[in-house]
């Protein structure tokens, strides 16, 4: 049997809140691996002792989600009657508070639990009926991948490739004639960061993606259009350490 996957469950700012939810965890048998920016996947809480980063990020295995989300959803209840209505969801309408519910991933478990609290006392109880057809809603909605035209997809290949291309044939004999050091400076930049960072963008446009309940990854645009994507991120990689190769080299001509 295939063994089931690390995936990212949620992300913290702050590394206490982040070390309580894996103790919680931990406890109810389910394996975590704690993340940070700076680090790549390693087990335990040693993982966040190195580093100054300020974002962490907490993996379960694939299987675990429905189990972990249930834990952390009768956690929140156990809080949610602890709140004063300072919070800032009382502030939120009716509409505000139903989009929490059918975005649950992108919101923590409280916030979800505080929403549907506050919409019981608005004379508006979801029920669980109601609750399933909200999720339905939201997974039909995300099944309907975004229509992109071949033009922004042909645009992200010129960027990765046509513009780092004209580059090397012309970059050598503008900064060969640049008067200053100025105008170096400026085209160190436009050669290293200018030119991949338009590919750069299409490709993070094109390959958008979201996260179900259960931990499974969405993209919203078509299996074509995001491989295309990908191919667009390596290709204005690659050309971004290309240029900072050749910027070494001080953009002398190779022809």
């Amino acid at each position: 049997m295939k063994d089931s996957v690390f995936k990212l469950f949620q992300t913290l700012h702050v590394k206490e809140e982040i070390l309580d939810l894996n103790e919680l965890l931990n406890k109810k048998g389910i394996e975590t691996k704690l993340v940070n920016s700076s680090l790549g996947i390693t087990g335990g809480a040693e993982a966040l002792g190195a580093s100054a980063v300020v974002t962490y990020a907490l993996h379960i295995k694939e299987d675990d989600f429905k189990i972990a989300n249930k834990l952390l959803e009768e956690e929140a209840i156990k809080q949610v009657d602890s709140i004063s209505k300072d919070h800032y969801l009382y502030d939120f309408t009716d509409e505000e508070l139903y989009d929490i519910l059918q975005n649950q991933n992108e919101w923590n478990h409280l916030d979800y639990a505080l929403a549907k609290k506050i919409l019981k006392e608005r004379g508006k109880e979801i029920n669980t009926e109601d609750l399933k057809q909200i999720i339905d809603e939201r997974e039909t909605k995300l099944k309907n991948k975004d229509e992109i035209p071949n033009y922004v997809i042909f645009i992200g290949y010129t960027s990765a490739i046509g513009i780092p291309l004209l580059g090397v044939f012309i970059l050598p004999y503008l900064y060969k004639n640049a008067h200053n050091t100025l105008s170096k400076i400026f085209l160190t930049w436009w050669a290293i960061v200018g030119t991949p960072i338009a590919g750069m963008w299409l490709a993070y446009y094109l390959t958008r993606s979201t996260k179900t309940y259960n931990g499974e990854t969405v993209y919203f645009n078509d299996e074509k259009t995001v491989a295309s994507g990908k191919v667009i991120n390596i290709l204005s990689m690659m050309f971004f350490g290309f240029y900072i190769l050749w910027n070494s080299q001080g953009f002398s001509s190779w022809f």
